[in-house]
């Protein structure tokens, strides 16, 4: 299960209102390390996808970008810029480690004109987040789709004559120049391991088949801040691993460094998965092992079905000529409102074999009971289909009302249940059946491999 795979944790973060959009997820190794912390969005605002409340010391930082401390883009046409709907896409995880803060984004892309001020202002949400970490003394590690390239080296028609004028026209291009190394604060690490590497591609246009042409760009980075270099060991793409129209990035950390006063600080004692008193530590509250789809907390399907406050639930179901009633079958909840896999099967009529006993006093009864059958069927062939709705008042004693069918299964040897719908001719009763007739039923049938949530990638 890709939500709480063996051995690993996870955090997610899906979009508020579009289902299958967007979303970013981190997975950790437990039995090799566990976060600190963890918060979904870039705000510091509410946890929507956990659905967790975060009190101030499950926090990542104090204090939080600000419109006050951002210079924003104007929205266009109509498309909201303000920072709750920037962070409402599921695009943003940040996690503390310890050692450093890591941030996965999926910075969104340019679809028309009228997101460039979205797309502009969520970049430069994510910068304003990163100051605030680094001016609380944190290093930073901020990686995934950032959509866009950072040179005209990054994309496959850089070099053109036709776009070397024009490549920097690109506000977010601009933008992202001015926050990497030399002039800001990130480090584009794969990068410096291959500075003079061309075609090291991450994106391709899957519709045109580019991937075989490496016609592509550079999208996806690890960016990291100054104070990381000393552990930084290597960083390269994987362009031969298939799967999606990205190929996976990565870097690599060294298990030691040495300080120039020569103390030796091991990366497993930085970062592992234990507390201060040496036992195994919590994952944050985020975390999708706590999420109450994956806890054994699931409601019953049944709770779904649960009548109105002003209905009554004591009185047992009566038989009716008018609507069928309903029964339900319990399933475990699938973790947001989808239709229940059901068949619904009406029956007219059940079928008992009786003991012996029962069959004599069928036989003394069958008389009166064929009169009664014979008005019925008198009745169907004067009124047509009007007919049904007498039939179906009439039981096997003649009274109008439903018998409980657990009278009928008293010294029986046998038991047998038909489903079948009632033909149009009348049922004949022999001398070893007495027929039922329940009214009106319905019954759900569930298949036992009812569908769970699973977060999508």
């Amino acid at each position: 299960m890709l939500a709480v795979p063996e051995g690993y944790d996870a955090v997610m973060s899906f979009p508020r209102n579009k289902n299958g959009y967007s979303g970013v997820a981190v997975y950790t190794n437990n039995t090799k390390i566990v976060p600190l912390k963890a918060e979904e969005g870039l705000i510091g605002g509410d946890q929507y996808t956990s659905r967790v409340s975060l009190g101030a010391k499950e926090r990542i930082s104090e204090a939080y970008p600000e419109p006050s401390t951002l210079t924003l883009m104007a929205e266009e046409g109509g498309v909201p810029t303000d920072l709750d709907n920037l962070d409402s896409e599921g695009r943003s995880l940040v996690v503390d480690f310890g050692l450093f803060v890591l941030i996965n984004v999926y910075c969104p892309n340019l679809t028309s004109e009228e997101r460039m001020a979205f797309k502009y202002n969520f970049h430069k949400v994510l910068e304003d987040r990163v100051r605030i970490l680094i001016q609380e003394g944190r290093e930073v590690i901020v990686l995934g789709d950032l959509n866009t390239v950072a040179a005209p080296i990054d994309h496959c028609e850089g070099s053109l004559e036709s776009r070397k004028n024009s490549f920097w026209e690109s506000p977010v291009r601009t933008w992202f120049r001015e926050w990497l190394d030399p002039e800001g604060p990130m480090i584009d690490v794969v990068r410096t391991s291959w500075p003079d590497r061309e075609k090291m591609f991450t994106c391709w246009d899957t519709r045109t088949n580019a991937r075989e042409s490496n016609y592509g760009t550079r999208i996806d980075y690890i960016l990291i801040t100054k104070g990381l270099l000393p552990w930084f060991k290597h960083g390269d793409i994987q362009a031969d691993i298939r799967g999606s129209d990205h190929c996976p990035v990565f870097i690599d950390l060294h298990d030691e460094i040495t300080s120039p006063d020569g103390q030796v600080s091991r990366l497993v004692d930085i970062i592992d998965s234990y507390n201060a008193s040496g036992q195994p530590r919590d994952p944050p509250p985020i975390s999708t092992k706590f999420w109450d789809e994956f806890s054994g907390k699931q409601k019953l399907l049944s709770t779904f079905f649960a009548k109105k406050p002003s209905q009554s639930t004591s009185k047992p179901l009566a038989p009716s000529s008018e609507g069928n009633s309903q029964t339900t079958a319990s399933e475990h909840e699938t973790g947001k409102d989808e239709p229940s896999c059901v068949e619904s099967v009406s029956t007219s009529s059940t079928q008992v074999h009786p003991s012996s006993t029962e069959k004599r006093e069928s036989r003394q009864s069958e008389g009166a009971d064929g009169r009664k059958r014979k008005a019925v069927r008198s009745n169907e062939e004067t009124n047509g289909s009007g007919s049904k709705k007498s039939k179906k008042s009439q039981t096997a004693g003649g009274v109008n009302k439903q018998p409980k069918l657990s009278s009928f299964f008293a010294g029986s040897s046998q038991l047998e249940i038909s489903v079948k719908q009632r033909s149009s001719s009348p049922i004949q009763l022999s001398d070893s059946e007495v027929e039922v007739e329940i009214s009106k039923s319905t019954r759900y049938m569930v298949p036992n491999n009812a569908a769970n949530r699973t977060p999508k990638m």
